[in-house]
């Protein structure tokens, strides 16, 4: 391990900036209308605060207005918030209630500390919120799935930017939903599934669905403007099961389990090959992991346990006094892989009859928004996803709010797979007031998608094309002094399958002129280029590749080729748009607790992360890592009034704030990748292992802070606070708090 550059630094703060411009409002216009359900509305209001950042450290955050009076007189109506000065928008979540006209303003400090410091205002905006005048409604009589469809495509046809729609599902309360029945291998039964679709507000009026099979509950694709607002929806059966570990044969590596109530058995989720063959489970316990007693990933343990040779014992005869008994099994069991700096876990050691085998099929992704811009989620509430549950690729603006993944009584999950998975829109998702429990994996990922470089030729461009703002520097120039250039085809690569599943999509990378293109070496973790997009050519059904002119000639170390999707084909070159990784994302005001690995997931450029509470995790706080297919490198991250509590439970190699390249190639280290984080008045208690733990990553600021940790760190190497490799510019600065405490619950695993 190198020896970074780390700065203990007895300044809490930066020089303050120069005193700035006044923001230039975007979004909405003066006077416009915006349509929001009956119970308010949640408009995102967007600005240009003129150049971006090039540090989060010592800038003051701007300020925004909303008032119903013209003077932002607080007699009547005043509401104000602040935004980092990295994030140029801000999305109301808390329904502004109906009123004739609302006015807006942005301003920026001229100093740090808004409350204290003069403040340069934008002009003001006035808009108004309307409930849209053409209304219709599912009564609580529509008891049949295809009444709710019929309704719903009607409502969809009808509704346009011109005269948007309002479908209100009226007294429905609680009720179950028979799905047809799947076909074949075609796209599961969705509740909701419009294409093309705008300006469409549907108000669930608090109807909580439970859905008598698998379903997606929100399908949408290419739409716009489409709200969707006041749901609760569940499954039964549910699509996982779960049961207690009853005993262990630890020579024999097997273990008999109790079906725990209210779940379905082993044999009605998975195959007869599969009880027979290895499967993959987790393994959960009992542990105060929030404001209430709830099941969540055991503690040190892998994240991953096989299950084989699964056996139904024979049911014992009920008696009076117990009632039919639950069913049982005997299976045999095997740890995952270990984090290596922890002892190696064999066959059934660990386990006792506290914990219980959670096994969770991959099955139906509860929301899928494809493409399209500022669909708006709001008070939509899951009790049950058969896969990932929130998800987006290529859809801008997205507001999810209020929202959230709950668990129930008796319950261990509340999503299969991931709690959400966003990829590959230019601005990315606002997240905010949601209670997120009990995912199967990753809470939050957000990231941009990995793009397969199937050709490359070279041409020659005119001096014209060769000046882009923002490109990649002057291009190589012919002997006859016509610049050169690389023209390369692009396509999709796994899991972009919507661009092959559904034409309608068009095949969209989502690459525009002016984009920066990112050549990627998986094995070895280096940025072999940047690049920018001079001109390209859109795919179609044709031909569903897309064709791009550069800025300048490709190193010969560009390796052609397929990547995806079965097995990663990691010796071709990956390609990501860097203007595609989900830039701007908001995650503010959540509870995230009980997730089997990250609370947040993210690699892209300005992100704020904001006033959450995480807690009870199996992986980190916010972690910054590139994946196989989701990319590429963490810039400009504001991690700020946190609280982190009890997370990295997993033998895994991770920390409650982590950074790093995976690489397969480990011989050499990257590039800094990874830059400018900062990391600011949080509060941190959990161990063991650093806090902190930063690699590949450079300009990283720790202030503060509140860092209860463990006093032990010799049981735990690379213990206490900060543990960096290939890392510069990481100042922990003086201002921390830090508490060393020796305590089983911070010092165990």
């Amino acid at each position: 391990m190198g020896m970074p550059l780390v700065l203990l630094c007895l300044s809490s703060a930066a020089a303050p900036a120069a005193a700035p411009a006044a923001p230039r409002l975007l979004a909405p216009a003066d006077a416009e209308v915006l349509y929001c359900a009956g119970d308010g509305g949640t408009p995102e209001f967007t600005w240009d605060a003129g150049a971006v950042p090039a540090s989060t450290d010592g800038l003051p955050d701007t300020v925004i207005e909303l008032s119903a009076s013209a003077d932002f007189s607080a007699a009547v109506f005043l509401a104000r918030d602040e935004v980092p000065a990295i994030i140029e928008r801000y999305v109301r979540a808390d329904p502004l209630e109906l009123r004739a006209v609302y006015y807006w303003r942005v301003g920026r400090p001229s100093s740090s500390g808004s409350s204290s410091s003069a403040i340069v205002w934008s002009a003001a905006r006035s808009f108004q919120l309307r409930v849209p005048g053409r209304r219709t409604s599912v009564p609580a009589s529509a008891v049949s799935w295809a009444a709710v469809q019929g309704l719903l495509a009607s409502a969809a046809a009808a509704s346009s930017a011109a005269d948007p729609s309002l479908l209100s599902f009226e007294g429905w309360g609680s009720r179950t939903l028979a799905p047809p029945p799947r076909v074949g291998g075609s796209d599961p039964p969705a509740f909701i599934r419009l294409s093309s679709v705008t300006d469409l507000i549907i108000d669930g009026g608090g109807a909580r669905i439970t859905f008598s099979d698998y379903v997606q509950f929100v399908d949408l694709l290419n739409c716009s403007r489409v709200q969707i607002v006041n749901f609760a929806f569940d499954l039964q059966p549910l699509p996982y099961t779960a049961l207690a570990i009853e005993s262990v044969d630890a020579e024999a590596s097997t273990a008999t389990l109790r079906l725990q109530p209210g779940h379905p058995t082993v044999e009605a989720l998975l195959s007869d090959k599969q009880l027979e063959t290895s499967g993959i489970a987790e393994v959960m316990s009992m542990a105060a992991a929030s404001t209430r007693q709830q099941p969540r990933t055991m503690r040190g343990v892998p994240e991953v346990i096989y299950f084989s040779n699964v056996t139904r014992l024979p049911e014992p005869q009920p008696t009076q006094a117990m009632g039919r008994p639950l069913l049982r099994y005997r299976m045999a069991l095997k740890w995952g892989g270990t984090n290596p700096r922890l002892p190696q876990l064999h066959g059934v050691e660990r386990l006792t009859s506290s914990d219980f085998l959670v096994i969770d099929p991959r099955i139906d992704i509860g929301f899928d928004v494809m493409g399209g811009d500022q669909v708006t989620l709001r008070s939509v509430h899951v009790s049950a996803c058969a896969n990932e549950c929130f998800n987006s690729e290529h859809a801008e603006r997205l507001s999810i709010l209020h929202c959230g993944t709950r668990l129930q009584p008796g319950r261990f999950l509340a999503a299969n797979n991931g709690g959400h998975n966003h990829h590959g829109s230019a601005v990315g998702q606002w997240v905010e007031g949601g209670i997120w429990e009990n995912a199967g994996d990753d809470t939050i990922h957000v990231s941009g998608l990995v793009m397969s470089v199937l050709a490359i030729g070279s041409t020659t461009i005119s001096s014209g094309n060769s000046g882009i703002a923002g490109g990649s520097g002057s291009s190589a120039a012919e002997p006859g002094g016509s610049p050169k250039a690389s023209v390369v085809t692009l396509a999709p690569s796994y899991p972009d399958s919507y661009s092959i599943r559904k034409p309608i999509f068009h095949h969209s990378l989502g690459v525009r002129r002016g984009d920066i293109l990112q050549f990627y070496d998986f094995v070895t973790g280096v940025l072999l280029a940047s690049r920018t997009v001079l001109t390209m050519r859109e795919a179609s059904d044709a031909n569903p590749t897309v064709g791009v002119t550069l800025d300048q000639p490709l190193p010969a170390t560009v390796t052609t080729g397929q990547i995806g999707g079965g097995a990663l084909n990691d010796s071709v070159t990956q390609v990501f748009n860097f203007n595609r990784t989900s830039n701007q994302f908001v995650f503010r005001r959540n509870i995230v607790s009980g997730g089997r690995r990250v609370g947040v997931l993210y690699k892209g450029f300005r992100s704020w992360i904001d006033s959450n509470l995480f807690v009870g995790l199996g992986g980190g706080a916010m972690e910054l890592w590139n994946a196989p297919y989701e990319g590429l490198f963490a810039q400009t991250v504001l991690f700020r009034n946190n609280t982190v509590r009890d997370v990295c439970q997993l033998s895994r190699g991770a920390a409650p704030i982590w950074t790093s390249v995976p690489r397969p190639d480990r011989s050499s280290a990257p590039a800094l990748v990874h830059r400018d984080v900062m990391i600011e008045n949080n509060s941190f208690d959990t161990g063991p292992g650093p806090t902190f733990w930063l690699s590949d990553v450079s300009d990283v600021v720790i202030t503060g802070n509140a860092i209860t940790y463990c006093a032990q760190t010799v049981v735990y190497p690379g213990g206490g606070v900060l543990n960096t490799s290939n890392a510069h510019n990481v100042q922990l600065r003086a201002d921390n708090e830090l508490q060393a405490v020796d305590s089983p619950r911070l010092c165990v695993k």
